[in-house]
C-alpha cells in the first residue's frame, strides 16, 4: 500500500509539472518545456522501475519462516524504502511524460492532431492513440 500511494503521489507531482509548463505563455519556449519535461519523465520512469525491481528484490530474498535479527530488519527496512522511492519515481515519471506527450500533441496552433480509437478482441482489448507533434 506504501508503494501505491507513493505512486500516486509521483504521478500527481509528474502532471503539476506538465500543468506548469502549460502557463508559459511564448509556445516556442512551452514547446522546449514539454520535450525537456518528456525527457525527464522517460528517465524517471526507467530509474524508478529499476529501483522498484532492486526494492522487490531485496525484500524477497528475506522471504524465509527463520526468526529476524536486527541486521535482517534494518536490510528490509531498506528494502521497503528503496521499494517506495522507485515507486515515487515511476509515477513522477509516468505523470510528467504523459501531461508532457498530451501538451504536445494539443498544442498545435488550435488543430486537434490526435484521435483515439478502441480495439476490443476477443480476450482483450486496447484503447490506439494516434497522433503527430
Amino acid at each position: 500500500m506504501r508503494a501505491s500511494g507513493a505512486a500516486v503521489l509521483g504521478v500527481g507531482a509528474g502532471a503539476l509539472l506538465g500543468g506548469l509548463v502549460a502557463r508559459v505563455k511564448e509556445p516556442r519556449k512551452r514547446r522546449v518545456g514539454w520535450i525537456i519535461a518528456a525527457s525527464v519523465g522517460g528517465l524517471s520512469t526507467i530509474g524508478g522501475a529499476v529501483a522498484l525491481g532492486l526494492g522487490a528484490q531485496a525484500s524477497g530474498r528475506h522471504n524465509d519462516p527463520s526468526p529476524w535479527t536486527d541486521d535482517d530488519r534494518r536490510a528490509i527496512n531498506g528494502a521497503g524504502a528503496a521499494h517506495t522511492t522507485g515507486a515515487t519515481f515511476l509515477g513522477l515519471g509516468a505523470g510528467a511524460l504523459a501531461s508532457a506527450i498530451t501538451g504536445l500533441l494539443l498544442d498545435r496552433s488550435g488543430r486537434f492532431l490526435v484521435s483515439a480509437g478502441p480495439q476490443v478482441r476477443v480476450g482483450g482489448g486496447a484503447l490506439v492513440i494516434e497522433g503527430r507533434f
